[in-house]
């Protein structure tokens, strides 16, 4: 059968004149003291998975001269990394960062751009979008791709995580999709992957509009929820603040962070860079220990990824419990008391 037939019975003269156009998958990562951030990784981890299933090449992005980070990036799955340089581009700032960016993928032309659903995402990915009037899926919670389209597949929740949406655009390219901290497994690296870190210089982007004045003079806030391995969170079945210090305490002494549901913040007993859930942090801890949590379903949207979930309640029939390794049926109170007279008396 001729080839040129075969194509048109299946739209492949568009398709492969879309596939010629754009290709690869684009992770732009962001950099912490220790190298990549968590998100980062995991990020390339599903790009790779995505690349492999479309057969096309994962590119990475950092700004700066970022030689270690650059190399990091190739073995959590990237084959090309570019490291943008150039005067404006030292430290973050939006207008020099978006239109270095956009040159590179002008000249790039990559089916599929991601960032992490961040700060630093939230500022870029909607400019860009915009700039290429392309398609943007925010705060995503997973990933995939339609094979036959060639088109990212993006979970998105609804209703506070009620129900869920598969978004996709069939046409238009390329494809913009932040992801949320937290939600995507942690690849393993292979220190053995080989690739390439290329720098790309930009000598005359625009200046930004925000001027820098310095740090921040109460010092470096806490590490974000999304990081601590050990979570102790707690909802209004802990009673009052007592039973909150109780947590606290138990927190510190397992070496992790308090956290709380959108009762303990309507109680006021926490804050809003302490609440789990759909309106707060998502989180992917080791250890997460709920005392008085009901297991309301925008919480446990929060929470799904964790490894070990303990679940204390006085109510038997709490909504956390089906999905608790181990579910404790008492008062929270009287748990953390004695969780923290046990291993104070161990230390």
């Amino acid at each position: 059968m001729d080839l040129d037939f075969l194509q048109s019975l299946m739209g492949g003269e568009e398709m492969a004149a879309a596939e010629a156009a754009y290709q690869d998958i684009w992770v732009v990562g962001e950099v912490s003291g220790e190298g990549l951030t968590p998100a980062t990784r995991a990020l390339l981890g599903k790009a790779r998975d995505m690349a492999n299933a479309l057969g096309v090449y994962v590119k990475g992005i950092l700004f700066g001269a970022q030689e270690a980070a650059g190399s990091e990036m190739i073995s959590y799955g990237a084959d090309t990394v570019y490291l943008l340089e150039g005067v404006g581009l030292g430290s973050f700032a939006v207008e020099p960062y978006v239109e270095a960016l956009a040159r590179q993928i002008e000249s790039g032309r990559p089916e599929i751009v991601l960032f992490n659903a961040t700060s630093f995402g939230g500022e870029l990915a909607p400019r860009l979008a915009a700039r290429f009037r392309a398609p943007l899926f925010t705060h995503c919670i997973d990933l995939g791709v339609d094979e036959a389209l060639r088109a990212l597949l993006a979970t998105v929740p609804r209703l506070g995580g009620e129900y869920y949406e598969i978004l996709v655009s069939p046409t238009l390219r390329p494809q913009f999709a932040t992801v949320e901290p937290g939600v995507l497994p942690a690849p393993f690296a292979d220190p053995y992957r080989y690739g390439s870190v290329e720098h790309v210089s930009y000598d005359d982007l625009p200046p930004a509009r925000v001027e820098v004045l310095g740090p921040f003079p109460e010092g470096l806030p806490e590490p974000p929820l999304s990081r601590s391995r050990v979570i102790v969170c707690v909802g209004r079945g802990v009673g009052d603040e007592e039973g909150v210090e109780l947590a606290r305490r138990l927190a510190e002494r397992l070496g992790g962070r308090l956290a709380g549901t959108r009762g303990a913040l309507d109680e006021g007993w926490i804050s809003e860079e302490q609440l789990i859930g759909m309106a707060g942090q998502t989180v992917r801890p080791a250890l997460y220990i709920a005392c008085g949590a009901a297991g309301a379903i925008q919480h446990m949207l929060g929470i799904a990824r964790t490894e070990c979930l303990i679940a204390i309640n006085t109510d038997p029939k709490a909504e956390i419990f089906p999905y608790a390794d181990l579910g404790v049926v008492a008062d929270a109170k009287a748990v953390l008391e004695a969780l923290n007279a046990a291993l104070a008396g161990g230390s």
